[in-house]
C-alpha cells in the first residue's frame, strides 16, 4: 500500500512532457481527415497535397499540418509519438532550413514549423547552422579562424577584427594566447608626439577630456593614457596661494 502511494506521489511530481508545436485546431482537424483518406488507399500523399493546394495562408497551414501527420504515420496506419526524419516533406525541411540560415533559434522554429526538435537539430547539424549565427552560440568555421590568425600575426588590431568578423573580445584574446601573444593592445598609442602636445595645451586651457578626445578621434581612456597631464595636479614650481 505504501509502495503504491509512493509511486503515485512520484508520478504526480513528474514534469509534464514538452508540448508539440501548436497548430490551429481547424487546420489539424482538416489535415486529420486527409490522413484518413490516405489510410484508406484512395489517394497518395502527393495527390492530397495538390488537393489541399497553397493558394492562401489558411491552405498552407492545413498543408503543414498534413505533412507533420504524414511524417508520424507508422506502417500500421497509427500515428507515432516521434517523427520519422526520412518522412519529413521537402516543404517542411525548406522552412526549417530557411530559418536556420537566418539565425532563428531552434525553440522559435519549433513554434513556427510543425516539426519535432530532433528534426530541427538534425538539419542544423547538416548545414552547420551554428556558423551562421550572429550572436551568442555562434561558432567560427576553420577558414574564418585561420583568417583571423593570419591577421593577428600581421599585427591587426583587436577592435578591427571584432568589428569585421562580429566576434567578442574574449574570442580574440583566446586566439592571441594561442599565438603566445600577451601584449595588451587595448590602449595602443594612437597619437603622435605633436598631437599629444596639442592635446595637453588644450587641456591646460580648460577644455574637457571628452571634447579633446572627440577632436582627436580617440577614446577618453586612450587620451588619458597617452597624455601625462592631469588637471588636478599642481606643478612643483608653483607655491601655495599663487595663481596658476
Amino acid at each position: 500500500m505504501a509502495t503504491a502511494a509512493l509511486k503515485l506521489q512520484r508520478t504526480s511530481r513528474a514534469k509534464p512532457s514538452r508540448p508539440r508545436p501548436s497548430v490551429s485546431a481547424t487546420a489539424m482537424a482538416e489535415a486529420t481527415s486527409f490522413v484518413t483518406l490516405l489510410k484508406h488507399g484512395n489517394e497518395t500523399a502527393e495527390s492530397i497535397r495538390k488537393l489541399i493546394s497553397e493558394d492562401t495562408p489558411g491552405r498552407r497551414r492545413v498543408l503543414d499540418a498534413f505533412d507533420s501527420l504524414v511524417a508520424r504515420l507508422g506502417k500500421n496506419g497509427k500515428l507515432l509519438h516521434n517523427m520519422k526524419h526520412s518522412a519529413v516533406s521537402e516543404r517542411l525541411r525548406s522552412q526549417v532550413l530557411c530559418r536556420l540560415r537566418k539565425g532563428v533559434t531552434q525553440a522559435e522554429i519549433e513554434k513556427a514549423v510543425p516539426v519535432s526538435q530532433g528534426v530541427i537539430q538534425e538539419l542544423s547539424i547538416e548545414i552547420r547552422a551554428s556558423l551562421a549565427k550572429t550572436g551568442r552560440g555562434r561558432r567560427l568555421s576553420p577558414e574564418i579562424k585561420q583568417t583571423i590568425t593570419d591577421r593577428l600575426k600581421a599585427g591587426a588590431k583587436s577592435i578591427e577584427l571584432e568589428r569585421e568578423f562580429a566576434v567578442c573580445s574574449h574570442t580574440i584574446r583566446k586566439m592571441r594566447r594561442a599565438l603566445n601573444d600577451g601584449e595588451d593592445r587595448r590602449h595602443r598609442r594612437k597619437l603622435t608626439p605633436a598631437q599629444i602636445e596639442e592635446a595637453t595645451s588644450q587641456l591646460r586651457a580648460g577644455r574637457t577630456w571628452r571634447a579633446v578626445a572627440w577632436d582627436f578621434g580617440v577614446n577618453e581612456k586612450t587620451l588619458s593614457v597617452c597624455v601625462p597631464f592631469r588637471k588636478n595636479s599642481c606643478p612643483s614650481e608653483t607655491k601655495r596661494g599663487e595663481p596658476l
